[in-house]
């Protein structure tokens, strides 16, 4: 029951946002658009993933490297702490 439930509400949920943008589609016109598309998925999505996306960019200019460069090293750095730290864990709670 509980595999039907979540098959369902996948399936619900596609429906839902791919039939919103269809709509959206047909009724705006050519030059409102994108406009309107970005209004629906304001509407849809909310806009806790507005603040979200701003949040993540304004860290991400805070984090990249001059032009021409990338944040790669700095990432894998990073990246590597967390495994170590999450291997750490593991190995003390289990």
């Amino acid at each position: 029951m509980l595999f039907l439930g979540i098959l369902l509400h996948g399936i619900c949920y596609d429906f839902f946002f791919v039939s919103g943008q269809i709509f959206t589609d047909h009724k705006a016109g050519e030059k409102i658009q994108s406009a309107a598309q970005g209004l629906i998925t304001l509407a849809t999505y909310g806009v806790g993933m507005l603040i979200g996306f701003r949040l993540a960019g304004l860290i991400y200019d805070q984090n990249a490297l001059d032009a021409g460069g990338t944040c790669l090293a700095k990432y894998l750095d990073h990246s590597g702490s967390h495994c170590r730290g999450g291997s750490h864990f593991i190995l003390a709670y289990f």
